[in-house]
Parts: C-alpha cells; sequence; structure tokens
C-alpha cells in the first residue's frame, strides 16, 4: 500500500522539469522524512500513480542510489538508506573525531603512512618552504562507527616540531600533535568535488568510481607560518557538509 504522501504528491507534464527529476523530488522529500530501512514504491507503482514511464522511474532511482540515499535489495525492492553523517564547517575549529563522538558516533583511526621526506614543489609551496625542506608525511584512515569515513593526507614541516613517532600519529590528532608546540591563529580551508581513484574505491567499499567531497586546509601560526597543510577526502555517499556562520 502506497504511503499517503506519494499520493498528495503531483507530476506536471506541461513544464520544462524533466519528469525524472520531479520524480526525485517527490522521493527526495519521502526520504527526508521517513527512518532507514523504510519501503520505497516500486517501479510499477510509481508508473502507474504519476503516469509516466518506467525508464523515467529508473533513472531517478539510479541517481538517489549514487547519491547514497536508498539501497536494492534483489527480489525485496528498494529501500530509505542510513542518514549521512553530517560534517560541520563552521568559523571555530573543530576535528573529525570530536564532530563524530559530538553526534554520539565511535571513531577510531589507522594510519596507513607515516614518513619524513623532501617536499616536493605542491607540499613546498603550501607549506611557503624551500623545496626538498623535510616534512612529516602522516595518511590516515578515520572510522565512525566502524565505517571507513575520510581518508587523511598531511605534511607538518619538520623543523617546526619536534621529533615525531608513529605512535605521536595513532594516539593524537594532527591538531594535538600541533597544540603541544604551537597555537594556531587561522585556518584556510578549500572546499572541492574529485572523483575517487581506483585505491579511494576500494578503501571506501564503493561499488563503482564515485565522486568524493575533497576539503583541503592549511593552518597557520601567529606569525603566518603554515603549520600543517592536510587534504581530506570524504566519502559522499555516507556524509554530507554543513556550514555555519557566527554573526
Amino acid at each position: 500500500m502506497l504511503d499517503a504522501y506519494f499520493l498528495r504528491q503531483q507530476v506536471h507534464k506541461d513544464t520544462p522539469i524533466p519528469l525524472y527529476y520531479q520524480i526525485k523530488e517527490i522521493l527526495l522529500g519521502y526520504i527526508k522524512n521517513s527512518d532507514m530501512g523504510s519501503v520505497i514504491p516500486t517501479e510499477t507503482e510509481l508508473c502507474n500513480l504519476y503516469g509516466v514511464s518506467r525508464p523515467t522511474i529508473r533513472q531517478a532511482m539510479r541517481e538517489l542510489e549514487m547519491s547514497g540515499l536508498i539501497y536494492r535489495q534483489k527480489a525485496k525492492g528498494s529501500f530509505v538508506a542510513e542518514p549521512k553523517v553530517e560534517q560541520e564547517i563552521t568559523t571555530y575549529f573543530e576535528d573529525f573525531e570530536e564532530r563524530m563522538r559530538r553526534h554520539g558516533n565511535t571513531v577510531r583511526k589507522e594510519v596507513i603512512e607515516f614518513a619524513t621526506i623532501p617536499a616536493d614543489e605542491v607540499v613546498a609551496r603550501k607549506l611557503q618552504l624551500q623545496l626538498n625542506d623535510s616534512v612529516y608525511k602522516l595518511r590516515t584512515v578515520r572510522y565512525a562507527d566502524d565505517i571507513p569515513m575520510v581518508l587523511t593526507l598531511s605534511f607538518l614541516p619538520a623543523a617546526l616540531f619536534s621529533t615525531l613517532t608513529r605512535a605521536d600519529v595513532e594516539q593524537n590528532t594532527v591538531r594535538q600533535l600541533i597544540a603541544r608546540e604551537h597555537t594556531i591563529k587561522q585556518c584556510r580551508k578549500t572546499f572541492e568535488v574529485k572523483l575517487a581513484s581506483d585505491f579511494e574505491t576500494q578503501l571506501f567499499g564503493l561499488k563503482r568510481v564515485e565522486c568524493l567531497q575533497y576539503l583541503e586546509t592549511i593552518c597557520f601560526a601567529g606569525d603566518g607560518k603554515p603549520l600543517e597543510y592536510t587534504m581530506e577526502r570524504y566519502r559522499s555517499d555516507k556524509s554530507k557538509f554543513t556550514i555555519t556562520f557566527h554573526y
């Protein structure tokens, strides 16, 4: 039996808005107000209700599935997926771990690379260093409730820090490592969307190559020296960003 919500919706065939897009918006409204696991009407039910073709319904469903908003089970149907974990970008700094714990998630981190390397052209420019100056390279995978959520790659100028060890990285966030010796006065963040590499697709357990939410951060000391250059790749099927401005 169709949910009453769907019976109240209409599709308008005399507008320039594609039919599949109208169906998608109807489904989005249902998803936003439904619990995880709620049943999505079948293609046949939606075709009959709104008088549109099966390919139209499939296109709308496919885009919702690719966005991680619904999931399909063979011979059972389509269902509302688990809500995305909200990542907040505010005018004050907060680590991924702090955000997740505040939302009640269990967090952990896996260090997959730790090394001291010479800075290449990009890292040297971002950190205002000379080419081949020594930097710490830290690559980690961070989990929320045992789901891999973000792949992080950070570079710290070795000359500005005492000797770091892998254990330091395992037991502390980058912000905590910096705070042991410096005070961060400013951070600049850049947000983009980038296509996942084969490695990232496999790491996050994605079914296909998808776009990732890419967040680049450079943090500065009071004298303007960069203390950190970090690139974070969030899986877009499990996370969304909210930007808060304080006035």
